[in-house]
């Protein structure tokens, strides 16, 4: 039997709060299941909360020691259930010998005896749902209270009340006692049955047997050798040897799977807490010679496992809708049902609803004729799935006589064909036939998906002031990959994740997945982590609310060897030209780049470094072309990890590159350890083959250069011009000011080239008096915005 929870009624606090398929089920005192707020309590545990306490004791029945009655519906009598299948016999001595009657409840004035037979349970892990008690009586009708109970155990005694069971019509022989619904029993378990009687007077007899063995038990399932007895002349509990003659009858539990609110392959319309099934036919083919179940479950569980993605992970709960000659499939699949309990909505693999629960799905019709195979593909016409589905089976799940699976012809069901889903024809045990796979019983969670952060910060204790570290790429919630770098003077941070979900719950790992402690074991002051010379890396592993979900962001952070502003590489370039033609490649190039299309080009002084521990090789450092469309390239014999990318700098003469803000590969795509940026300035593009420029690689100590513009505010702006060896200035209109940014200037016909020589331009420029940029006053002066009058 599937269960989804048990309604004890008793504080649920009290209650250690079970697993219902990876989340802790809880009720209130009126048995109704614990409200959102209420499970987060619990999902609080699973996260390891402040405050919260683990105190799993089972799956959604009473603890031991509960003192209050189970509150339920009543079930009608199991032998009134049309088409309802019976429960397993879960401990029986009921044809054991009739050695002798024990007196139970007493008349008016006399002594009343209670008597109770201890049993314990099996190891099913996910428990039993009790179903009925039967036993024997003698001299019993209604009138004299006969009541039944299962009571829990506490040192060897009965404790409390767990379940009254419902009375048949009393009369002497066997009586069958009915178990509420929901009835649940945890593993290996002490319980007794427990018989007294409600009525003033009431007396009647339970009959008992000496023997100590029983005529039948599921597996773990005892009885204890000897009763307990007390009367009202001694309260007290007392053993004796005679044990009452009872039948134990119930259903091994299957706990439902709960699957995430967002997971794929949840049908349409269903929503929080709701129950489905799935079920598919295999792609692949298998024969019928085999008479054991187990190896047509093995055949569908291994095509669930390289199916579609959504359900690999769940591969082993898909079981072969199938009947042998020792099996029923609705016995195998756990599709019994009950009039009052007729079990979950089945529907084909990433399709339509099959049947509204097992009793339609056992009538002899299915709802649709659309099947899928284990990837949800499409198979909705015979030629779909020709050959039809090996099930050995009758409509109604249960075995066909004669010809089940391992028989000469077992009968085959014909997927996609109205009424002949599980029988069709009959088919020879050697012909290769496909295999249903139906699933355990999956529940929607009612909890948050959400295992993602909205934004990820990170900061350093600057003498009191938290300054932000800049991530590498910029945060994104889809992105799950970043680096960043500090100062080796940085030697702890703080990371402050913003979640998506506040009921998610955050993680901290390192790179081998090792919890990490709080530098500072100070939650207020956030989550702080110690820095080593080099690669940190730090996981922040993000579980939603459904714990069920898991994103997991990772942050590697370099702590420089060097210090803040420290030279990296330098040297000097010799400009050379591809195939010495000017209006080609430009700079320097060897031919280990692959980018050199032939000879290699240009010269530099030194072409090794260090970095952080890595040894790098400046392969090409070249550009082309003569105007601001063309890239300036920087190709290394390996990339520069991300996170070392954040302030660092290439300078080369006066111009400075960041590679945090570097395009990266090549046109062709071939080389991916290279970085460039484009427009970049044009002095660079005047150089000549033969001329030298400085260049090298540092840690940026303060913001970066623009590479195509002076940024930075002005004292004074001064133009001239050559008048016959005399700089001659320019008159500027307005006059200038730091806070105007356009000028206009005139020039005398006689002066023919408006654009400054390169080495005016520097004479010029040179003139200026920088000082620290200001984002407010920031100045922009190109070549080409001045214009002769």
């Amino acid at each position: 039997m599937t269960k989804q929870v048990p309604r004890p009624t008793e504080d649920w606090n009290k209650l250690g709060p079970p697993i219902v398929a990876g989340r802790r089920e809880l009720f209130r005192d009126d048995g109704r299941a614990a409200g959102r707020s209420e499970r987060r309590q619990a999902g609080d545990r699973l996260r390891g909360r402040a405050g919260a306490t683990d105190t799993r004791t089972g799956r959604g029945r009473r603890r031991k020691g509960s003192g209050s009655l189970l509150l339920a519906w009543l079930l009608p009598l199991a032998g009134l259930f049309a088409g309802s299948a019976q429960a397993d016999v879960l401990l029986s001595n009921l044809n054991k010998s009739n050695d002798s009657g024990l007196s139970t409840g007493g008349t008016a004035g006399n002594t009343r005896f209670t008597h109770a037979i201890r049993f314990t349970t099996g190891s099913n892990e996910d428990g039993y749902t009790l179903s009925s008690v039967k036993a024997v009586l003698e001299n019993a009708s209604n009138p004299d209270g006969v009541r039944v109970q299962i009571y829990s155990e506490s040192s060897g005694l009965p404790d409390s009340s767990l379940y009254t069971l419902v009375n048949p019509t009393i009369a002497n022989g066997t009586n069958t006692f009915t178990a509420p619904a929901g009835s649940s029993l945890e593993k290996s378990t002490k319980y007794f049955v427990v018989f007294d009687s409600t009525a003033t007077g009431g007396q009647y007899n339970v009959r008992a047997t000496n023997s100590n063995t029983l005529t039948s038990m599921a597996t773990g399932w005892t009885l204890n050798t000897d009763r307990h007895t007390k009367s009202t002349s001694n309260t007290n509990w007392t053993t004796h040897a005679a044990v009452p003659r009872v039948e134990i009858n119930g259903t091994a539990d299957t706990a439902a799977t709960e699957v995430a609110a967002n997971w794929d392959l949840i049908p349409s319309g269903l929503s929080a807490d709701d129950q489905f099934r799935l079920i598919f036919v295999s792609s692949t083919r298998r024969d019928g010679t085999s008479s054991t179940i187990g190896d047509y479950d093995t055949h569908v569980q291994t095509a669930a496992a390289s199916g579609h993605d959504a359900i690999q992970s769940y591969s082993s709960q898909f079981k072969a809708l199938g009947c042998t000659a020792t099996t029923d499939a609705r016995d195998h699949t756990e599709t019994t049902y009950t009039a009052t309990d007729k079990g979950v909505a089945i529907y084909w693999l990433d399709g339509e609803k099959a049947a509204d629960d097992y009793e339609d799905f056992y009538d002899g019709t299915w709802d649709s004729n659309f099947p899928k195979d284990e990837d949800g593909n499409d198979g909705s016409t015979a030629a779909g799935f020709a050959g039809g589905v090996y099930t050995g089976c009758e409509s109604d799940g249960t075995a066909d006589s004669g010809n089940t699976l391992g028989t000469a012809s077992p009968v085959s069901g014909r997927p996609g064909h109205d009424g002949l889903e599980i029988k069709n024809v009959n088919t020879a045990q050697a012909n290769n036939r496909k295999v249903y796979g139906l699933s355990g019983v999956f529940q929607v969670s009612d909890l948050s998906p959400d295992a993602t952060l909205t934004d990820l910060d990170l900061t350093w204790n600057d003498g009191g002031t938290a300054t932000d570290i800049t991530l590498f790429p910029t945060f994104l919630t889809t992105t799950t990959n970043y680096g960043a770098r500090v100062a080796t003077s940085v030697s702890r941070i703080t990371i402050a994740p913003t979640l998506g979900d506040s009921n998610a719950g955050v993680d901290y790992l390192d790179d081998s997945d090792q919890t990490l402690s709080d530098a500072d074991s100070d939650p207020a002051t956030g989550f702080q982590v110690d820095l080593s010379t080099g690669a940190n890396t730090i996981k922040v592993k993000v579980t939603a609310e459904d714990t069920i979900n898991i994103e997991t962001y990772t942050v590697t952070v370099i702590r420089a060897a060097q210090a803040s502003g420290s030279e990296i590489w330098s040297g000097v370039l010799t400009v050379g030209h591809l195939g010495g033609v000017d209006d080609q490649a430009t700079g320097y190039c060897d031919t280990a780049s692959g980018r050199c299309t032939g000879d290699a080009y240009g010269a530099l002084s030194d072409d090794d470094f260090n970095l952080d521990g890595t040894a790098f090789t400046v392969e090409s450092l070249r550009w082309s072309g003569d105007d601001n469309t063309d890239k300036l390239h920087l190709t290394l014999d390996a990339d520069i990890p991300a996170a070392s990318l954040p302030g660092l700098v290439l300078r080369v003469g006066a111009n400075d590159f960041p590679l945090a803000d570097a395009g990266r590969g090549n046109k062709d795509n071939d080389v991916q350890n290279n970085y460039h940026w484009t427009p970049f300035s044009t002095d660079i593009l005047k150089l000549e083959a033969g001329d030298t420029i400085a260049v090298k690689l540092f840690e940026a100590a303060a913001p970066t250069a623009d590479a195509n513009a002076v940024n930075a505010d002005l004292d004074d702006l001064e133009f001239s011009w050559d008048d016959s060896g005399t700089a001659t200035a320019i008159a500027l209109s307005p006059e200038f000011d730091s806070a105007v940014g356009t000028y206009a200037g005139s020039v005398g016909s006689t002066v023919s080239d408006h654009h400054p020589s390169h080495q005016a331009h520097q004479r010029h420029w040179a003139r200026l008096l920088r000082r620290r940029w200001r984002p407010a006053h920031r100045r922009r002066f190109r070549h080409d915005e001045w214009l002769p009058g």
